[in-house]
C-alpha cells in the first residue's frame, strides 16, 4: 500500500446499486441514467449496458403504469455470471400478466415479452407490502 492510499483512501466501488425514486414516468430516464453510470463504473461492456437499460426501462415503466405506488425501488447486482435487475413497487395494482402478444396497433403490451426474450430468467416475488419483478441478464458479467 502506498502512503497516499493511507492518507487519502480510495472509496470502495460498490458491487451493487440500490435506489428509490418517486413513481413518475419522468423518473424512468433518471433510473436509466443511474444504472448506466453504475454499469460503466463497474466496466460492463456496451451490449450488456444497453440491454440492462432496456430492461430497467420496461420494469420501471410497468411499475409506474400498473401499480398504485408512490415510490419504486431498483437494485442492480451481480449474481454469479448474471446481472440481476430488481424493481420493487408498493403494490396496489393488477397482478403481473403472463407475457404474450400485444393487440395489433397497441402502443403498450410488449414489455414483458422483451423481458422474457432478453433475460436468462425472470419472475415476481410478492409480499404484503408490494412486489419485486426481477430478471437475470444473460452474460451479465462485466469485462473487469
Amino acid at each position: 500500500m502506498y502512503l497516499a492510499d493511507i492518507r487519502f483512501p480510495r472509496a470502495p466501488s460498490a458491487a451493487y446499486l440500490t435506489f428509490d425514486l418517486r413513481a413518475d414516468h419522468a423518473n424512468v430516464a433518471h433510473a436509466r441514467r443511474r444504472v448506466r453510470a453504475h454499469l460503466k463504473r463497474r466496466r460492463y461492456d456496451e451490449d450488456t449496458c444497453e440491454t440492462a437499460l432496456l430492461l430497467v426501462s420496461e420494469l420501471f415503466t410497468n411499475a409506474v403504469l400498473h401499480t398504485a405506488s408512490v415510490t419504486i425501488g431498483c437494485v442492480v447486482r451481480q449474481i454469479g455470471r448474471h446481472l440481476r435487475i430488481e424493481v420493487r413497487d408498493e403494490g396496489g395494482g393488477a397482478a403481473i400478466p403472463e407475457p404474450g402478444p400485444a393487440a395489433v396497433g397497441a402502443v403498450n403490451g410488449r414489455g414483458l415479452m422483451l423481458v422474457e426474450a432478453l433475460s436468462a430468467a425472470w419472475g415476481v416475488a410478492r409480499d404484503g407490502d408490494g412486489q419485486t419483478v426481477w430478471c437475470d441478464l444473460r452474460n451479465g458479467n462485466g469485462t473487469r
